[in-house]
């Protein structure tokens, strides 16, 4: 009788490796009793934050005064951009300050601005700066305003989720779901049921950043220096919702169907 059983639980797990190596869904386990399904569950949510990156310009003669300028208008970004209204979230850093020379000669670059002829004639400063709010509705409104405020070459690059814990938990739940969908389907083909979950394997979290609208630089140009600032101007950006997906490896256990009774196989 044992001797059967063995045998019995041998082709079961012979089994269980044929139909997992068909639905390339999941992978026998040394347990023949334990099937690993991989179930995948995804919600769509709007995102609820916005980034953009700016540049500050500045070019003169005089690099005290380029300094200065370039000083006097990231003071001016940094000072409206976390006011705009509506704003219930705001984060503004900046990363690189550059200062470029300009030389009297055009060929005066590298090694040959030590030549006598090479003659500092001016300067340009770049500074970078990223600026991330919420909600994600006023992302236009912000770029245009850094514009407005001095900033050249802003870029709207990014819309996302801050809190996705909500949707991770809906995801996951997909997630497992899927799996025991899976899991069933497969002990039935085996003659077999499912009766609990063994272990969670792994899980896989999906991109929660993607990247949803990139708005051409020249939409939010700044004006040239010198030049009077225009009145901001209201953009209204359009959403799409952004996916956020949970992976799980989850191992169910598995049981034979108990053979009918003689008296009911007859009735």
């Amino acid at each position: 009788m044992n001797g059967g059983g063995c045998v019995m639980k041998h082709l079961v797990k012979c089994m269980a490796a044929l139909a997992c190596g068909f639905l390339a869904a999941c992978s026998a386990d040394d347990r023949s009793d334990v099937i690993t399904v991989q179930g995948s569950g995804s919600v769509q949510v709007l995102p609820d934050a916005f980034a953009l990156t700016f540049e500050i310009e500045v070019s003169g003669d005089d690099r005290g005064l380029v300094l200065q300028e370039a000083s006097d208008l990231l003071s001016d970004v940094n000072a409206s951009l976390p006011a705009l209204d509506g704003l219930s979230w705001a984060q503004l850093t900046t990363s690189g300050l550059e200062v470029v020379p300009r030389y009297s000669e055009p060929d005066c670059t590298g090694y040959r601005s030590q030549r006598s002829e090479c003659v500092i004639s001016g300067y340009r400063l770049n500074i970078v700066g990223q600026f991330q709010g919420s909600p994600a509705e006023v992302a236009g409104n912000a770029a245009s305003l850094a514009s407005e405020s001095g900033a050249t070459n802003v870029l709207l690059h990014r819309f996302f989720v801050r809190d996705t814990a909500a949707a991770e938990q809906q995801a996951m739940a997909s997630a497992v779901a899927s799996a025991r969908q899976q899991a069933d389907a497969i002990a039935a083909s085996l003659g077999m049921r499912v009766t609990g979950v063994h272990a969670v394997v792994a899980g896989d979290g999906g991109d929660l950043f993607p990247d949803l609208a990139i708005l051409e630089t020249a939409q939010f140009e700044g004006p040239p220096l010198g030049m009077a600032r225009n009145s901001r101007i209201e953009f209204d950006v359009a959403l799409e919702p952004v996916e956020i997906t949970q992976n799980l490896r989850i191992q169910f256990v598995m049981e034979i169907l108990a053979a009918p009774a003689a008296g009911e196989a007859a009735n």
